[in-house]
């Protein structure tokens, strides 16, 4: 399990990312296709709530590409696009 430290740290980055326009790439940028994201959980809102702690632990761990597309997609959170705006 990731701490929240760490995905605070990863969300914080990624809006650095995601405030850049997604229509022009930076040069040389290489594109990385992400899976798409999981609207599924195994855990209830209210579950995840009522078990939320703050755990430290500066040790670092990798991210998976599967985890990094879903955080991606719960930062960004485009959910339908409609009239070429997208929706979040």
């Amino acid at each position: 399990m990731y701490t929240l430290q760490t995905l605070i740290i990863v969300i914080m980055a990624l809006g650095l990312i995601v405030m850049a326009p997604l229509s022009s790439p930076h040069a040389g940028a290489k594109e990385i296709a992400l899976p798409s994201p999981s609207h599924k959980s195994e855990v209830s809102v209210e579950e995840a709530l009522k078990n939320r702690r703050t755990h430290r632990s500066f040790k670092t761990k990798a991210l998976s590409l599967d985890q990094f597309s879903q955080i991606l997609w719960a930062a960004y959170g485009v959910t339908a696009k409609k009239h070429g705006y997208a929706l979040k």
